[in-house]
């Protein structure tokens, strides 16, 4: 019987060697690993409470790297998850000079076009150039997310509210971020080396000690023209609801009462939403509401 024997590849022992450790490496370390990177889109909306007012929208994205391709739908739900700190960061402090951490792009986050640095200046700035003519514009901010699996938790996109009745005072001088001016002088220093004493008290006369308690104040009153079926665009103070105990128009009119600085109200009974006002605007005809001016 004829035995026949396999042949056999022989290596060199030199390229043996290299083959055997590359071998040994893959079972050590794996596949080689590759970054993926996935985005979020957001879209910011400035929408004025006055409808007959300009809305402003902008649009920027958060995306997050990650090594495995398993990862990818957890690096859109990071993503999103910054895109919303992003902007209610940013929201709580609108004075700071600065962006928040979280609207920057750190370690493996990037962050595309997010549109303010200061963000109450360059608000306010948009806002009024937007809608020439308002002294006060009251406006909504919502956050709208779009995307793949993990950035939307249902249907094709998400609408998260960030702030409600932001004011913007387009009266109000805009900064222009400058620090250069000179500091305030302090206040005057006493001969004795402390904070001068002025007021009742620094002549060495001790207060009356049983004065009788100020008689209450009457509750205020006021008077207006109602204007049923009417509402006056524009001007506004802030907007009250029912959380603020609005149930009616006539509790819209009582707390413009209680604002001095409120001359003019619209209630919007669909919506049971009071718009307090710094005066009235134009009146113009509509069923969903009445309106007052202060006399």
């Amino acid at each position: 019987m004829t035995q026949t024997k396999t042949p056999r590849t022989s290596l060199k022992p030199g390229l043996r060697a290299a083959a055997l450790a590359a071998t040994a490496l893959l079972a050590l370390n794996g596949p080689a690993l590759a970054d993926y990177t996935r985005y979020c889109n957001g879209q910011l909306q400035l929408t004025p409470q006055n409808p007959t007012m300009s809305f402003l929208t902008y649009d920027f994205s958060v995306g997050k790297s990650v090594r495995f391709y398993a990862q990818v739908n957890d690096a859109r739900r990071d993503s999103r998850a910054r895109m919303i700190s992003c902007v209610r960061d940013h929201w709580s402090m609108p004075e700071a000079r600065t962006r928040p951490d979280a609207c920057l792009g750190i370690r493996d986050y990037h962050v595309r076009d997010y549109p303010f640095e200061h963000l109450n200046e360059e608000v306010a700035a948009a806002i009024c150039d937007a809608n020439p003519g308002e002294d006060v514009v009251l406006i909504s901010v919502d956050l709208k997310i779009t995307g793949n699996t993990g950035c939307v938790t249902s249907g094709s996109s998400d609408t998260i509210n960030i702030a409600r009745n932001y004011r913007i005072d387009c009266t109000a001088p805009i900064s222009d971020g400058g620090g250069d001016e000179a500091a305030e002088s302090p206040p005057a220093i006493g001969e004795g080396g402390g904070w001068e004493c002025v007021g009742e008290g620094c002549d060495g006369a001790e207060p009356p000690a049983d004065e009788p308690p100020a008689e209450p104040s009457p509750p205020p009153a006021a008077s207006y023209q109602i204007l049923p079926v009417f509402r006056l665009p524009g001007n506004d103070l802030y907007m009250l609801d029912a959380g603020d105990g609005i149930s009616n128009w006539m509790s819209c009119r009582q707390a413009c009462t209680e604002d001095e600085r409120c001359g003019a109200w619209t209630y919007r009974a669909p919506a049971n939403q009071c718009l307090l006002k710094h005066r009235a605007g134009i009146p113009i005809p509509d069923p969903c509401c009445t309106s007052g001016i202060k006399r």
